[in-house]
C-alpha cells in the first residue's frame, strides 16, 4: 500500500503479499479502511517513538532538527505519491489521524526543538513559532516533491542537506552559522 498507493492495492494483493488468505485478513480487520487505519496508526506511532528518542539523544538543537527533518522526509518518501490523497478520499479516519499527528505531535516536536535552540543560544528568539513550524513542514513537503522529480543533477541526500542547511541558517543566530555547518556535516 505504501509503495503502490492505497487505491492501487486490493485486499487480494495484500493477502498474496502476506502469503495468507483474504479470509484471514478479515478475521482481524473489518475492511480495507480498517486495515489502512491500523497501518497508518502503526506508522505514526513508530515515527512518534523515533522523534521522542531523537529529542533525548541529539547532542544539540541543530543535530536534533537535522535528524528530524531527514527522517520525516524519508518517511514521506516511503509513501506512494498518491497515498495521502488516497487517505483523504477513501480512508478519511486514517487521513484525520495523519492530520492530527502533524497538528499535535509534529508541531510539538518542532516547537520543542525551537525552545531548545533558544535555550542553547543558537536560534533567534524573536521569530513567530507558528510561522517557523509551518515553514518547516512546508520545507519537508517541498523537499520530498523535488526528490520525487528524480533530477539527475541532485542526489536525494544533497537535496535534503540543502533544504535543512538553508532552513537552519535562517533560524540560527548569525554567530552560530559555522557551528550549524559543522553539526550538519557530522549528522
Amino acid at each position: 500500500m505504501m509503495q503502490r498507493g492505497i487505491r492501487n492495492v486490493s485486499m487480494d494483493d495484500i493477502a498474496k503479499g502476506l502469503h495468507i488468505s483474504k479470509k484471514t485478513i478479515y478475521v482481524h480487520f473489518k475492511d480495507k479502511g480498517n486495515l489502512t487505519l491500523a497501518i497508518v496508526a502503526n506508522e505514526l506511532e513508530s515515527l512518534e517513538n523515533w522523534m521522542q528518542e531523537n529529542e533525548k539523544t541529539a547532542i544539540n538543537c541543530i543535530e536534533e532538527f537535522s535528524r528530524l527533518a531527514n527522517r520525516m522526509i524519508d518517511w514521506l518518501l516511503d509513501w506512494h505519491l498518491s497515498s495521502l490523497d488516497d487517505l483523504r478520499v477513501s480512508c478519511h479516519p486514517a487521513y484525520e489521524l495523519y492530520v492530527r499527528f502533524n497538528e499535535d505531535k509534529v508541531k510539538r516536536i518542532f516547537n520543542s526543538n525551537r525552545e531548545r535552540g533558544i535555550n542553547e543560544n543558537c536560534y533567534h528568539s524573536n521569530w513567530n513559532s507558528e510561522l517557523i513550524v509551518a515553514n518547516a513542514l512546508m520545507m519537508i513537503s517541498n523537499c520530498r516533491d523535488i526528490i520525487l522529480e528524480k533530477r539527475p543533477d541532485f542526489s536525494p541526500f544533497s537535496i535534503k542537506q540543502y533544504f535543512i542547511a538553508h532552513f537552519l541558517f535562517g533560524l540560527c543566530r548569525h554567530a552560530n552559522q559555522k557551528d550549524t555547518l559543522r553539526c550538519l556535516s557530522s549528522v
